[in-house]
C-alpha cells in the first residue's frame, strides 16, 4: 500500500515540528506516486526552515526535483549554506535572511525581495536577479553570468564580488560598493555610476555604453577593451587608467583628467575632449577622427600613428608633442590656421 495515501501519516507530516517528521516525510516521498509528490512539495518551505542541513542532504540525492517556492515568505531566517540551485524563487520574500555561502546557481529570483539579506560568498552563477537587492550584502559573491538587469542594488555591498559577464544594464547602483569587483565582459549599459565606489574595479571588455560616469574617480582603473560609446565621463579622473583598445566613440570627456592614461589603439571617433588633460598620455595608433580637442592639454602626449583626420585642436596645448608620425597631421595644422591642407 502506498504510504502517501495513508491519511494518518499525511496528517502527521503536516505538523513538521521535529526531525522525526522529516524522516517520515522522506519515507512518504520514497513511496509516493507523482500526484503524491506534488502534494508533498507543499511542505518545502517548512522543511527548509526546520532543518537546512537535512534539506541539503535530501537535495544531494534528489537534485533533479523541481523546486518551486514562488512568493513564499522566507524572511529573517538562517539559511546559511542552503542548496537552492535551479529553484524558482520568483517573488519570494528573503528580506534580512542569511544566505551566506548558499548555493543559488541558476536560481530565478525575479521580483524577489532580498532587502538587507546576507549573500556573502553565495554562489549565484547564472541566476536571474531582477529583484530588490537594496542594502544586500553580496561580499565576494559569485555572480558569473547573473542576470541583474533592472534590479535595485541601492546601497548594496558587492566588494570583491565576481560579476564576470553579468548583465547589470539599467540597474540601480546608487551608493553601491564595487570595490575590487571583477566586471570583465559584464554589461552595465545605461547605468548611473556617479555615486559608486569603483576603487580597483576590473572593467576589461565591459559594456559601459551610455553610462553616466560624470566626475567619477577612475584613477588607475582597468578599462582595456571596454565599450564606452556615448558614455558621460565629463570631469572624470582617468589618471593612469588603462584604456587600450577601448571604444570611446562619441564619448563625452570634457575636462576629464587623462594624464598618463594608456589609450593605445582606442577609438575616439567624434569624442569630445574639450579642455581635457591629456598630459603624457599614450594615444599610439588611436583613432581621433573628428574628435574635439579644443583647448585640450596635449603636453608630451604620445600620438605615434594616431589618426587626427578632421580633428579640432583649436587652442590646444601642444608643448613637446610630436605630430610627425600622426595620420592627417597636415589637416591638423590647417585647423590651427598655420597653412592650408
Amino acid at each position: 500500500m502506498n504510504n502517501y495515501k495513508n491519511p494518518e501519516i499525511v496528517n502527521r507530516v503536516t505538523l513538521c515540528t521535529d526531525e522525526v517528521e522529516w524522516e517520515k516525510w522522506e519515507l512518504l516521498w520514497q513511496t509516493a506516486d507523482e500526484n503524491g509528490k506534488r502534494q508533498l512539495k507543499k511542505y518545502f518551505p517548512q522543511l527548509l526552515k526546520q532543518n537546512p542541513n537535512k534539506w541539503n542532504n535530501w537535495r544531494k540525492n534528489h537534485c533533479d526535483v523541481e523546486i518551486n517556492l514562488t512568493r513564499v515568505n522566507l524572511s529573517e531566517i538562517n539559511l546559511e549554506g542552503i542548496n537552492l540551485s535551479r529553484a524558482n524563487l520568483s517573488g519570494v520574500n528573503l528580506s534580512k535572511t542569511s544566505l551566506k555561502e548558499a548555493q543559488l546557481m541558476k536560481v530565478n529570483l525575479n521580483e524577489a525581495d532580498l532587502t538587507g539579506a546576507n549573500l556573502e560568498k553565495a554562489n549565484l552563477r547564472g541566476a536571474l536577479l531582477k529583484a530588490n537587492l537594496s542594502e544586500t550584502n553580496l561580499l565576494q559573491a559569485d555572480l558569473l553570468r547573473a542576470k541583474l538587469n533592472e534590479a535595485n542594488l541601492e546601497n548594496a555591498n558587492l566588494e570583491g564580488a565576481k560579476l564576470i559577464k553579468a548583465d547589470l544594464s539599467w540597474t540601480n547602483l546608487k551608493g553601491v560598493n564595487l570595490k575590487s569587483v571583477n566586471l570583465e565582459g559584464a554589461n552595465l549599459s545605461w547605468t548611473n555610476l556617479t555615486q559608486v565606489n569603483l576603487e580597483g574595479v576590473n572593467f576589461t571588455e565591459t559594456n559601459l555604453s551610455r553610462v553616466n560616469l560624470q566626475g567619477v574617480n577612475l584613477k588607475e582603473v582597468n578599462l582595456k577593451g571596454a565599450n564606452l560609446e556615448g558614455a558621460n565621463l565629463k570631469g572624470a579622473n582617468l589618471e593612469k587608467a588603462n584604456l587600450m583598445g577601448a571604444n570611446l566613440t562619441k564619448t563625452n570627456l570634457t575636462a576629464a583628467n587623462l594624464e598618463k592614461a594608456n589609450l593605445t589603439g582606442s577609438n575616439l571617433t567624434a569624442a569630445n575632449l574639450e579642455k581635457a588633460n591629456l598630459t603624457r598620455s599614450n594615444f599610439t595608433a588611436a583613432n581621433l577622427t573628428e574628435a574635439n580637442l579644443t583647448k585640450a592639454n596635449l603636453t608630451e602626449t604620445l600620438l605615434d600613428r594616431a589618426n587626427l583626420t578632421k580633428a579640432c585642436l583649436q587652442e590646444a596645448i601642444l608643448e613637446k608633442t610630436n605630430l610627425q608620425k600622426t595620420i592627417g597631421y597636415l589637416s591638423f595644422f590647417a585647423k590651427l590656421g598655420l597653412f592650408k591642407s
